[in-house]
């Protein structure tokens, strides 16, 4: 919402009614006004949730409106998630933790994917990978109404690892960094020695020596501590994307045509942002101008860690988030 001129009473009054409600429908003309959150306030994320509410203006005719709060308007994307779950907001671009539902640990699973247009593909309406998330959204009150792509996670390392086997890192013994037990279980498979870390504690631990390396990172979080790393591996441990969620509720109150141009608009805005963009591939080279060592790991590393992974993180993994869902993953996975 962006009326800065029309005086500080209307604006105020505005925030109010942005805030206080949930989506709105007039009979007479079919119009839907929805309010989307997302938490940044700048970059791919941001580009992407404006380009999602301007398609989904465009092909509906104007009938349904999109109002973007980016940033912590109306709070973090934790209490964004939780407030599309009580139906105090409509849509949340965030990420999913399995300590709302345990099939959302599939998030953290590493290497599902090895190719990243199969990927894609799976995030699709219709790709089993979409599909997946459907059980524990309806059971959290959500509806996954956008899947956004970033990039293959990277990890950031203060140490040499060549070549990139898990053998080579367990004998360097790396401590790092990682954000859920999932994604503990698939870097100690690695070799390393997994340490779960608030994000916001990460740049204290390099700076103390408590850490060596950090996990299930974009270019942009590198980027972040291009002071404290010196190399940064392009190994694919984990998918990355951000999943957009709408109430359950207001979503199954829209008509199928309705509900299909905001599908229709969350795979258009894609598109329109752009790979590059949503990859950050202007920041992998701002890492490699600024002196940090980007290194794609050769495919023989990657199959290497990719079979550890499989061996003996997802059995772990299948005990927190059932067979069920694994033998879905097993079944639908890149092959080595």
């Amino acid at each position: 919402m962006r009326r800065f001129n029309v005086g500080f009473v209307l604006l105020l009054i505005l925030s109010i009614l942005a805030v206080g409600g949930c989506s709105t429908q007039t009979p007479d003309q079919g119009n839907v006004q929805l309010r989307l959150g997302q938490p940044h306030t700048a970059g791919p994320y941001f580009d992407y949730a404006e380009s999602f509410c301007s398609l989904a203006g465009e092909l509906s005719g104007g009938r349904i409106q999109l109002d973007h709060f980016p940033g912590d308007l109306l709070g973090d994307y934790t209490h964004q998630m939780e407030s599309v779950s009580q139906g105090t907001q409509d849509i949340c671009f965030g990420w999913p933790s399995s300590g709302v539902h345990s099939d959302f640990g599939i998030t953290w699973t590493g290497y599902i994917f090895l190719d990243w247009d199969n990927a894609l593909a799976a995030m699709e309406p219709g790709g089993w990978f979409r599909e997946v998330h459907e059980a524990p959204c309806r059971a959290s009150n959500y509806y996954p109404v956008a899947f956004v792509p970033n990039q293959f996670y990277v990890v950031g390392s203060t140490e040499k690892i060549d070549p990139y086997l898990p053998e080579t890192i367990e004998k360097l013994g790396l401590r790092c960094r990682v954000n859920m037990p999932e994604t503990a279980a698939t870097l100690d498979s690695l070799g390393y020695r997994s340490l779960e870390v608030p994000y916001a504690e990460v740049e204290t631990g390099l700076k103390q020596g408590m850490m060596e390396a950090c996990a299930n990172n974009d270019f942009q979080q590198i980027w972040d501590f291009r002071d404290l790393l010196n190399y940064c591996y392009f190994d694919r441990h984990l998918t990355g994307y951000l999943l957009g969620v709408m109430n359950a509720d207001v979503w199954d109150s829209l008509s199928p045509a309705d509900q299909d141009v905001l599908l229709e608009a969350s795979v258009g805005a894609v598109e329109a942002v752009g790979w590059e963009e949503l990859a950050e591939e202007g920041i992998r080279q701002d890492l490699i101008d600024y002196g940090i060592e980007v290194v794609d790991i050769t495919d023989s590393e990657l199959t290497a860690c990719a079979k550890a992974c499989r061996e003996q993180a997802w059995p772990n993994i299948e005990k927190m988030m059932g067979k069920e869902l694994m033998d879905t993953i097993k079944a639908n996975c890149d092959p080595l």
